[in-house]
């Protein structure tokens, strides 16, 4: 069976309830908030974390670039990702490095894996490329 097209409507739209009259966009009353009271107070410990963990350990443990690595830490990272379950503010999962080491880290996970400088919870899985 062959359609005409769209049936034509019969009656008109309503307007949802986040949109004021006689424009077509959204409008609120507050602002939406960047971020959770809960991810908020979260940041402000690792924040001072990360400050006290850079005075603690000043030079790079990964020294992955040897050509290139300052030698100086920029960087917290965590061998075990949060998606992986990892807690960002436990000393034994962090290590301090250098922005080049780190980018290192993150574009080369095999290799980063294989120097144990990136663990996985589900070392099964399917890696990505």
């Amino acid at each position: 069976m062959k359609r005409s097209g769209f049936k034509p409507r019969t009656t008109p739209m309503s307007r949802g309830a986040g949109l004021s009259r006689g424009t077509s966009t959204l409008s609120r009353k507050t602002r939406i908030k960047p971020q959770s009271a809960k991810a908020k107070a979260k940041a402000v410990l690792r924040s001072a974390f990360v400050k006290a963990l850079l005075t603690k350990r000043p030079e790079c443990q990964a020294r992955i670039v040897e050509a290139a690595c300052t030698f100086f830490a920029d960087d917290v990272h965590e061998k075990m990702t949060r998606a992986s379950g990892g807690d960002i503010l436990d000393e034994d999962n962090c290590i301090c490095v250098c922005r080049r080491c780190h980018d290192f880290i993150h574009n080369d996970r095999k290799r980063a894996e294989a120097m144990d400088l990136l663990d996985s919870r589900y070392p099964g899985r399917d890696e990505r490329a």
